[in-house]
């Protein structure tokens, strides 16, 4: 049973790493290193990079729900009197209001990736303002679920040191 816990706190733990270091990797390194790109190659890349890690999130996303569950429920953690009624309690119900406001971005940034895919497959110049536009909301997207993930791991460990209740 010692090996079954060991193995799904792994899995939660490996599936935030997967999300939030991604994120943490594109707003920052990738970003970066693609700023000499010319507008429709930039376009292309962040078309790639979409495609490639957002199957990727959802299903660590997933992974994180299915194991924070499994483990809340194992522990007796899930009851209103635990989560209202303790600091590790709340730490644990604002890593779930985290995780919803981070999934609702995860919607929206997806929504709009297929929204500029459409764009630029459409016959004619796609309009730059509204690809711009598209863009810019992307990454503050992005960079709002970096922080809140980020949050939500501060949280964690947190929750860690004060121990289950």
């Amino acid at each position: 049973m010692l090996l079954v816990g060991v193995a799904i706190g792994w899995i939660h733990i490996m599936g935030a790493v997967v999300a939030v270091g991604g994120s943490f990797f594109i707003n920052f390194v990738l970003k970066k290193a693609s700023a000499h790109l010319s507008p429709p190659e930039l376009g292309k890349l962040n078309q790639s990079v979409g495609a490639a890690f957002g199957p990727v999130v959802w299903i660590a996303t997933v992974l994180i729900i299915l194991t924070g569950v499994i483990r809340a429920g194992a522990l007796g953690l899930l009851s209103p009197s635990v989560l209202l009624g303790s600091t590790y309690g709340n730490l644990l119900l604002a890593k779930m209001v985290l995780l919803a406001i981070i999934i609702f971005n995860t919607v929206n940034i997806t929504r709009t990736g297929l929204r500029l895919a459409t764009l630029a497959t459409t016959d004619g110049v796609p309009d730059a303002g509204l690809i711009s536009k598209g863009h810019s909301r992307i990454k503050a997207l992005g960079m709002t679920n970096l922080a809140l993930g980020s949050i939500a791991i501060v949280f964690a460990v947190s929750m860690r040191f004060l121990g289950a209740p």
